[in-house]
């Protein structure tokens, strides 16, 4: 994880619960990372994975897009790395696509992601979270402790 932290395009690594990496992709691009079908189906294969990608020109936390792929794929915990800080969910149970359709929807609405200010962007994951029944977490980078990933 700490090597995506300085990277200046988008990155996503997808390990099992154990740790063992089971993808990492990059579109070279410094905004977005796509989940290609078969890496959807990959992640679905390994229920309680990690996600963990980069963003590299902002601090903001994660994005409908990020969470939408979290909650598809039956992730545990996602992570958001960026140049200051750690953002965490972590998602205790699976989701029915009525409830990954609705958290969208409510981080896009409550977050005008990418053009609202930063504190509104980690409300709205706070939302998300609470009505979901996840956890969120913010971490400065600095403090935060690196372990398998």
């Amino acid at each position: 994880m700490q090597n995506i932290c300085e990277e200046p395009v988008e990155y996503l690594a997808v390990f099992t619960a154990n740790g063992q990496k089971l993808t990492e992709i990059t579109c070279y691009d410094q905004t977005r990372v796509r989940n290609s079908e078969g890496v959807l189906k990959l992640c679905s294969k390994s229920p309680e994975n990690i996600r963990i990608h980069n963003h590299p020109t902002c601090d903001i936390p994660f994005s409908p897009a990020d969470v939408h792929a979290a909650m598809i794929t039956n992730a545990r915990h996602a992570i958001v790395v960026t140049r200051e800080s750690i953002y965490e969910l972590i998602l205790p149970r699976f989701y029915t696509e009525k409830e990954i359709s609705q958290a969208c929807k409510l981080l896009d609405r409550k977050g005008g992601i990418l053009y609202s200010p930063r504190k509104r962007q980690i409300r709205a994951c706070e939302q998300v979270a609470t009505k979901f029944g996840m956890i969120f977490k913010q971490t400065a980078r600095h403090d935060w402790v690196f372990e398998r990933y």
